[in-house]
């Protein structure tokens, strides 16, 4: 009877030391995962950063070349730069027209969607600011 008992206690501590093994193993295996994971995400962090820093290059240079492509509506004489929150105001004989440049699939921030809101609701005024 005694034997039996070594028996099952070393069959049990041999399945206990796999079952460590295996537990260790998958622990070091999903850890190696994790760090892939995260030196992915941080490859994938750099290459939107410079997407994003590339997409706003070409924008900036739509916006300075605009007055001069063939598809710009207006004489680039008329054009003054601002840059923000609105690119150009062009000034007609008899309008002013504000203009936003966007290349690409961008779209109007917040700030140039109410300007737009308040130029279609008449919200302009002309105002003198005289300095003493």
């Amino acid at each position: 009877m005694n034997w039996v008992l070594v028996f099952l206690l070393g069959a049990a501590a041999v399945v206990l030391a796999l079952a460590w093994w295996m537990i260790a193993s998958s622990v070091t295996k999903i850890k190696g995962l994790y760090e892939q994971i995260r030196e992915l995400q941080d490859t994938n962090q750099k290459i939107s950063s410079q997407k994003k820093s590339s997409e706003v290059r070409v924008g900036q240079i739509a916006e300075n070349m605009a007055p001069f492509l063939k598809d710009f509506k207006y004489d680039p004489k008329s054009c003054h730069f601002l840059g923000q929150p609105i690119d150009y105001i062009i000034y007609g004989d008899d309008e002013v027209v504000f203009v936003e440049v966007k290349s690409g699939e961008a779209k109007l921030s917040s700030k140039q969607r109410k300007i737009r809101e308040n130029i279609s609701n008449g919200n302009v005024r002309f105002e003198v600011f005289r300095v003493k």
